[in-house]
């Protein structure tokens, strides 16, 4: 089999998880005892977890900076409030 076109074919395809679980798979012997079907699963499950665990990352980042940004603006806002209502007043 020819493994270096066919990572290269992986990587084109953007199947970075399931090339690499290609090769690992290739250095276990007790992956030869597995049948095709079983070894393909396994590729598919890797890439699948994968670009979800990229997705929930994606998605955590993204709503860190959602929640920084809005408690930025009800900081702004309350500030703006205290100041109008002519905030504390000094002795």
């Amino acid at each position: 089999m020819l493994t270096a076109p066919t990572l290269e074919k992986l990587h084109a395809l953007k199947l970075t998880a399931m090339a690499a679980a290609w090769t690992e798979q290739q250095h276990q012997a007790d992956m030869t005892a597995l049948a095709f079907d079983e070894r393909f699963g396994l590729l598919v499950e890797a890439e699948w977890l994968a670009r979800e665990n990229k997705r929930l990352a994606r998605t955590s980042t993204r709503s860190r900076q959602a929640l920084k940004t809005r408690a930025t603006t009800i900081n702004i806002q309350l500030f703006r409030r205290v100041r109008t209502l002519g905030g504390p007043k000094k002795a």
